[in-house]
């Protein structure tokens, strides 16, 4: 997992500020599975930037959690968010608006999320570059 997403960081991140913090937020749903723990890194470091992982485990309505962290918690320029649910078109609209830069990364099964007119990239590809495989393999 720690691989996957520092391949995410790498293929998507926009900013061209260095020596930055980048907070990434793994959601974990109680209502499909038992609480999960993936990992407690120490550091990572990536491009002169520091990675903080946090791990939340929601017990409620996953769409509304991940809105409020997003809306009063996540306080960024910079989103990128790795979804397959297009009940998040409308909050990514808005926060659009308001000058947020947003990279979706997507299945390539995504409902029609790749056509609301964002940024967006495969999760083949940093998936691919994390277990040193080429995009056929996957």
């Amino acid at each position: 997992m720690i691989n996957v997403i520092k391949e995410i960081i790498k293929c998507y991140d926009k900013s061209e500020r260095n020596n930055k913090t980048i907070n990434v937020f793994l959601f974990n749903s109680l209502k499909q599975n038992k609480e999960i723990t993936f990992f407690k890194p120490d550091e990572l470091v990536i491009h002169n930037s520091k990675i903080r992982i946090f791990e939340l485990n929601i017990d409620g309505d996953v769409t509304q959690e991940i809105e409020d962290y997003l809306r009063r918690v996540i306080d960024s320029e910079n989103i990128i968010l790795t979804i397959n649910d297009v009940s998040f078109i409308p909050l990514l609209e808005r926060l659009k608006d308001e000058g947020k830069e947003i990279v979706l990364v997507c299945e390539r099964n995504d409902d029609g999320i790749r056509e609301q007119g964002f940024y967006w990239g495969k999760i083949d590809y940093p998936i691919a570059r994390a277990l040193n495989l080429s995009l056929d393999e996957i």
